[in-house]
Order: C-alpha cells, then structure tokens, then sequence
C-alpha cells in the first residue's frame, strides 16, 4: 500500500460522500444527517439514538480537522484509539465523547480501517490502492 496516496485522499470529502444523509454508521446506532458545522468549521452531523426520549435524538458532529487529525494518527501510527483520542483531542472527547465511535465508523465504512476491541486498525489492504 502507498502511503503517499492515502496522505493524499481528502477524507473529510470521501466521508461526506460516502456518507450522505440517512446513512447508518458501522457498528453504531448513529445516523447521518449530513454536512453542517461545527464550532464555526465544516462538520459531518449525524444523530445518536437517545435512550430517554426515543423521538429526539441527540445531534452531535465531527468537524473536517477532527476527522483529518484522527485519520493522520491512523496513519502513522496504524491505529486510533480511545487513550490517543481523549489525549490528542481530549476537549472533543470531553464535549462530544462519541466523536470517537463515529470517527472509527467512518473509517471502516471507507474500508481504511478494522475494528477489534475498541480498538481501530489500519487496513494493510486498501481496495483501489495497491
């Protein structure tokens, strides 16, 4: 696999497009609800299920340097996970702790990343990158 060529992919955009409105998130009970923003910067909005009031989901969003952060730590360090997110991006994790679920999602759904115990993995095999 090319690492050039993965630095090179914008994965906010490939997020946004491969996760358009009503999308589900992998292994999540998150939905999307598409592009908006988040503390004035593009975001991707999606709904978690609120186990209070089923009717009113709780809105949350991952903003385009959160993903581009999270997505630069898999890939030099071929994984991301809870301890490096509430470190790295721990006022994200403090407001919006389920950033990190949503994020690992993504990148599964994008076929960049495996999910094992909490934890997400770079894929050594990234189709249509050899």
């Amino acid at each position: 696999m090319k690492k050039s060529v993965l630095t090179m992919l914008d994965i906010f955009r490939e997020a946004v497009r491969a996760f358009p409105h009503g999308a589900k998130l992998p292994g999540t009970g998150y939905t999307i609800k598409g592009p908006g923003k988040r503390q004035h910067e593009d975001a991707i909005i999606y709904l978690v299920p609120n186990r209070e009031n089923p009717t009113k989901p709780s809105q949350k969003g991952v903003s385009a340097s959160e993903l581009r952060s999270a997505y630069d730590r898999l890939l030099s360090s071929g994984e991301f996970t809870r301890r490096w997110f509430n470190s790295a991006m721990n006022e994200c994790a403090k407001c919006a702790p389920c950033n990190f679920l949503a994020m690992g999602a993504m990148f599964v759904g994008l076929k960049l990343a495996d999910k094992k115990h909490g934890l997400f993995t770079l894929r050594r095999s990234v189709p249509g990158i050899e």
